[in-house]
């Protein structure tokens, strides 16, 4: 098991970002995720106008949300998965610093997944498809 630090800018707020992550995966499984991020680059992100971060936003998945089983692994609540109305993509900016780790459970969603954390503003939108609907 990796031992959890974290670190924060208190200036700017936001998510802590773990310097290495406790996880239930090895880290031999952990760097292939890592190997594989660093080629394909292209993040993804659901969201709720109003409530969600956009571009600012820390938290984001390396599978596209319409993967079926998505939410699932991403332990995303059925309230925010019936609220959600837009569907972004970035990729990383050149230099920006990045851990990886599993996506937390919430209620019956198993997460698992695995998620990419950057300090905010460290993803450059792509994409921003609103989906309908006001959050």
């Amino acid at each position: 098991m990796i031992g959890l630090r974290e670190q924060r800018d208190m200036s700017q707020g936001g998510y802590p970002i773990p310097t290495a992550r406790q996880s239930r995966i090895s880290p031999k499984q952990l760097s292939q995720h890592i190997l594989r991020f660093s080629r394909v680059r292209t993040l993804h992100r659901v969201g709720t106008t109003g409530r969600s971060g956009a571009a600012e936003a820390q938290v984001w998945a390396l599978e596209h949300p319409s993967t079926p089983g998505f939410a699932s692994r991403y332990g995303i609540s059925p309230e925010n998965i019936q609220n959600l109305n837009f569907i972004e993509a970035g990729t990383l900016r050149p230099g920006t610093p990045f851990v990886t780790r599993q996506a937390p459970p919430v209620g019956s969603n198993v997460g698992g997944g695995i998620e990419v954390v950057v300090p905010e503003g460290g993803v450059r939108l792509r994409s921003f498809s609103h989906l309908g609907g006001g959050g």
